[in-house]
């Protein structure tokens, strides 16, 4: 937060409210409208409402397209970045020879290869996958937090971390996610574990946590 002697004259901050979960804590929430305050008496410009205009084909089709363009850029992208390496003593050159390999490890096969396996899998030149890419490159871009900036004269977005397509926009272009801790949960709090094989056993929202 700004120090008594910081300003944000002339910094207009959105918030793509579009893009928050419908079941967003309203604690999360009154701690989040407590800090914009904060950049408002500052001197910032909140600009509410500042929406992405690619809130449903993000919503429609992340779980469709998000794997195959994460995979199909894997693919793509690691055989220059092997090919430049200097010490390369397994000649490894691609996804399918980093699969091999990983195969081989007893320690890497704990891990499971199903993420490598699909991005193996995925045809860079299918039609699916020019699909996701264009679908990917309109979020990046006008339909996420470029476009938001330009339709609303904007300098940055603000949301809570819980708004995944904001996080989402940014990294698709490129652009920095700043990541400022809010506070932590009460202690009354729901305990919630954490969604997906990897975090179930970790507690996601509970008192006390930030």
């Amino acid at each position: 937060m700004p120090s008594q002697d910081d300003t944000l004259d002339g910094i207009s901050i959105g918030i793509p409210t579009n893009t928050f979960p419908n079941d967003i804590q309203q604690y999360v929430l009154d701690t989040f409208e407590e800090a914009l305050s904060t950049l408002s008496k500052a001197g910032a410009r909140i600009v509410k409402n500042a929406n992405y205009a690619g809130i449903d084909e993000y919503n429609r089709l992340l779980t469709r397209f998000s794997g195959i363009v994460l995979g199909g850029g894997f693919k793509r992208d690691i055989i220059p970045y092997l090919s430049s390496l200097k010490h390369n003593p397994r000649n490894l050159y691609n996804i399918d020879d980093l699969l091999a390999a990983a195969k081989k490890s007893p320690i890497e096969s704990k891990h499971g290869f199903a993420r490598w396996e699909k991005s193996a899998n995925t045809e860079i030149d299918s039609d699916e996958y020019q699909a996701a890419l264009k679908w990917f490159h309109y979020l990046a871009g006008e339909g996420g937090l470029i476009g938001a900036l330009e339709t609303y004269n904007l300098d940055l977005v603000a949301t809570p971390t819980v708004a995944g397509m904001c996080l989402h926009s940014g990294s698709m272009g490129g652009y920095p996610n700043i990541t400022v801790p809010l506070g932590w949960y009460p202690e009354n709090t729901e305990i919630t574990m954490g969604k997906g094989q990897a975090y179930k056993p970790l507690i996601e929202i509970g008192p006390g946590v930030p």
